[in-house]
């Protein structure tokens, strides 16, 4: 069945992918959406904590820059990264203009805020903690008022058609099962990343990395997929789903405690709690092997009941629920998988390295995280890469009715972006078979990562040994080690609550992650997670790798059950190929046979079908 034929079609409804569709709206194009579930109900509204930009006179685009460089662990593309900084701020404005409502003090001035690894406060935010649903909110409140912009809900895109190389449509199902194509001059992926892959997961389910998958399947390069943030303020609940708890709230000033009462941040880095996400995570775990506890303690109490019930609303009412409050109880987190930094490799405009084809938003890699994202810089890449995605798609639009190709189309190197960066075909580009084409100038085929070996450089202290009972049981039902005994006025934790599904707002439902045999959410927490060890890659290898050799799902057997087993295995074995390659720590990257940075290893991983290229990384 064929669907609505769009010059420009957009996969996703997060921020920026709407935000992208009203660009092309504005001028003047017919725009189609489409989403696996209701609009409102993009991954972007999971977005607490706020977005980065700098507001303050005493801070500078430099200062931002800078502490995204440092996050990036050598791996930022500086281009990229001078774009977010500059342009970010006009893309808030925009939100404001679209009627998004970020907080304010008595003078009407933007409040800011902290968060781990940025040198000053530069943090928007909305509603206290609810940024992403803010901005949410106002796109789709404008999105639905503008007749150029059709949306179809319920719409799950699976495969991308190409005719003579480049692409021109989507195969979708719709909610019912049943197969659609939709014709498409132009197609912006914008579905998201892959971090519910794992068990432990800040993400909605949903979040598989779909466009991923379709991108790599129609010959796209994909990059630094080995790179997945895990967010160190996961809530632990038995039977329950690790709702986010905003990295704001370390921001303000929350500690993070052993079970014992024990501030063990200051011991890891001098920023304590504010050091970056990778390092608090590894910290965390580290104190949870020494102890055999399965969390540790987000203590915000010394904030003021008043402070916290006006700065952070929706946290308190989502830990009512459980009995807690963050104003009388330390919290039990530990580390969820939370953000892709890797994705689907474009120029700093969104274009891929097939024509037709854009990405924006977390499914892409544009190189402005690098090897770890600094935090609340995800939702300004969503506005200024979107816009630029857009932008782009109307030149190209425009080049082409002229007959004049664009830089994409021809197989040029893409504008404005690193040298190299155009990555090589990968074999017949109508078709889903994977192989190796002829390399670009300057890039090398990693076929021998052994010749990179360094050695096992001995373990940090805290790192050396892991405790294995846990190392296996990181889930919260683990209870087998007694609890040592609480410091006078801490309140004993009642970790007995399984209430049910959890929701995070209306229109907002949680499952806790039931995978079935042989789902790679089995495994990817043990041998993928925040840290990895060379057998455990191997082992990963040696289940998901077949995967990367059969990716096309028939037309007459594309049933919601294949086509959801497809791609969430063919994400995970993405994942296994860059992880298991990399031979190092650097980053959201952390390899015990390996634990440190090689500055042999400073380049960005590239892959295009089955054939693994790099190009040199930032040497800032």
């Amino acid at each position: 069945m064929e669907g609505t034929p769009a010059a420009f079609l957009v996969i996703g409804s997060g921020v920026a992918g709407l935000f992208a569709a009203l660009e092309l709206a504005a001028a003047g194009q017919r725009v189609l959406v489409l989403t696996r579930r209701a609009i409102d109900e993009g991954n972007s509204a999971y977005a607490q904590g706020g977005i980065a930009t700098v507001w303050d006179p005493a801070d500078t685009a430099a200062g931002h820059a800078r502490d995204t460089l440092v996050a990036g662990a050598g791996l930022c593309d500086p281009a990229a990264v001078d774009l977010l900084v500059r342009e970010g701020p006009d893309g808030v404005r925009a939100m404001i203009g679209l009627g998004a409502r970020f907080d304010r003090d008595d003078d009407g001035n933007l409040l800011l805020t902290r968060e781990g690894g940025h040198g000053c406060r530069r943090i928007l935010h909305a509603n206290g903690d609810a940024t992403g649903r803010e901005l949410e909110r106002a796109l789709v409140a404008r999105v639905r008022q503008e007749p150029r912009i059709e949306v179809r809900e319920g719409v799950t895109a699976f495969d991308l058609l190409r005719h003579e190389g480049r692409v021109t449509g989507a195969r979708a199902l719709d909610g019912d099962g049943r197969p659609l194509a939709f014709p498409a001059d132009r197609i912006l992926l914008a579905s998201g990343g892959l971090a519910a892959l794992f068990r432990d997961t800040t993400n909605p389910a949903v979040t598989v990395g779909d466009g991923i998958v379709m991108a790599w399947a129609a010959g796209a390069a994909v990059a630094d997929l080995e790179f997945i943030q895990f967010h160190p303020t996961g809530l632990v609940i038995p039977g329950q789903p690790r709702h986010l708890l905003t990295e704001a709230l370390r921001g303000e000033g929350a500690h993070l405690l052993s079970r014992s009462g024990d501030r063990f941040m200051p011991r890891h880095h001098p920023l304590a709690e504010l050091a970056p996400r990778d390092i608090v995570a590894r910290a965390e775990l580290a104190e949870m092997q020494r102890t055999g506890d399965p969390f540790v303690l987000l203590d915000a109490r010394h904030l003021g009941a008043s402070f916290l019930a006006g700065r952070f609303p929706g946290l308190e009412a989502m830990l009512g629920r459980f009995g807690l409050s963050l104003a009388r109880d330390p919290i039990p987190v530990a580390p969820a998988a939370h953000y892709t930094i890797g994705g689907v490799l474009t120029d700093l405009a969104g274009r891929t390295t097939v024509p037709g084809l854009y990405a924006a938003g977390e499914v892409a890699c544009t190189g402005v995280h690098g090897a770890n994202r600094l935090a609340s810089n995800s939702l300004l890449e969503c506005l200024v890469f979107g816009r630029r995605a857009a932008h782009a798609m109307l030149e190209d639009s425009i080049r082409s009715q002229k007959g004049t190709a664009s830089a994409s189309a021809t197989g040029s190197p893409l504008p404005e972006t690193g040298a190299g960066l155009t990555a090589p075909p990968a074999g017949d580009p109508d078709r889903h078979e994977v192989g190796s084409g002829p390399r670009a100038p300057g890039w090398r085929i990693l076929r021998d990562p052994d010749r990179h070996d360094v050695g096992r450089a001995p373990l940090p202290p805290r790192m050396a040994v892991r405790n294995a009972r846990f190392a296996h049981r990181q889930g919260a039902d683990r209870q087998e080690v007694a609890d040592p005994p609480l410091p006078p006025g801490m309140k004993p934790l009642n970790l007995s609550i399984t209430d049910g599904q959890g929701t995070d707002g209306p229109g907002f439902t949680w499952m806790p992650a039931r995978f079935p045999p042989g789902d790679p959410g089995e495994f990817l927490d043990r041998l993928l997670g925040v840290f990895r060890t060379g057998p455990g890659l191997d082992e990963a290898m040696g289940k998901l790798e077949p995967s990367l050799t059969t990716v096309t799902v028939p037309l007459g057997e594309a049933t919601p059950d294949r086509v959801a087993r497809r791609q969430r295995t063919v994400a995970a074995a993405l994942l296994a190929r860059f992880a298991h390659a990399r031979r190092e720590s650097r980053g959201a990257h952390f390899r015990e046979d390996f634990p440190a940075p090689d500055p042999a290893w400073q380049f960005r991983q590239v892959l295009t079908g089955t054939t693994l290229s790099r190009w040199p990384g930032s040497v800032e």
